[in-house]
């Protein structure tokens, strides 16, 4: 998994322990997305923002990530770089699943019409 993942940062130190924890929350969105696929990548954005003083949030956390069909992307701010991945995490599950629901909800209703359309013929 770690071969399609990027991690960059500015002004932030990018230690093992926060590499590890950066893994560990893109596991749960593995049930949706496959890392082994080469084409399949994520790029993440560790940032020490200065502007973030007058919010109280100093870290910002950029993710996209891209598929063979489809690029999502999120950001999010916290008072630590944790923080900041929890929220970037909830914001690209979110993003990922609604997705998939959409085309889940997408397939039933064209087997809703095919089979409403069967039922003409069956009469």
């Amino acid at each position: 998994m770690d071969n399609n993942i990027k991690i960059n940062s500015i002004d932030v130190e990018i230690t093992e322990e926060l590499r590890v924890y950066i893994n560990k929350k893109l596991k749960r969105i593995k049930k949706f997305i496959d890392f082994n696929d080469p084409s399949v990548s994520a790029d993440i954005r560790l940032i020490k923002d200065s502007k973030g003083q007058s919010t109280g949030k100093f870290y910002r956390v950029e993710l996209s990530i891209m598929t063979a069909g489809k690029k999502y992307g999120v950001n999010a701010s916290g008072n630590s770089p944790y923080q900041a991945i929890d929220q970037v995490k909830d914001l690209i599950f979110r993003k990922i699943s609604e997705h998939k629901d959409k085309k889940q909800n997408l397939f039933k209703k064209g087997g809703a019409k095919i089979k409403s359309f069967l039922k003409k013929f069956n009469k």
